[in-house]
C-alpha cells in the first residue's frame, strides 16, 4: 500500500471516529434535553443531528476523491 492510500485510509477513519463522538453526544444531549424538558438542549440536539451529516459528506468526499486518484 503507498503512501497517499495509508493517508487516505486514515483521513477517512478519522471522519467516522469524529462522526462516532458526535453521535455519543447527540445522544447524551437528547436525553438531557427530554429528562430536563430544555429547549435549548433540543436545539443542541438538532445541530448535531445536522452536523454529523455534513461530517458524513466530508467522508464521501474524501472516499470519491480517492476513487478518482
Amino acid at each position: 500500500m503507498n503512501t497517499f492510500d495509508k493517508l487516505m485510509i486514515n483521513l477517512i477513519n478519522r471522519t467516522l471516529q469524529i462522526y462516532n463522538e458526535i453521535e455519543k453526544m447527540q445522544y447524551d444531549i437528547s436525553m438531557l434535553a427530554r429528562i430536563h424538558n430544555d429547549e435549548s438542549l433540543k436545539i443542541a440536539t438538532q445541530t448535531l443531528a445536522e452536523l454529523k451529516v455534513k461530517v458524513r459528506d466530508i467522508a464521501y468526499i474524501i472516499r470519491d476523491f480517492w476513487v478518482k486518484h
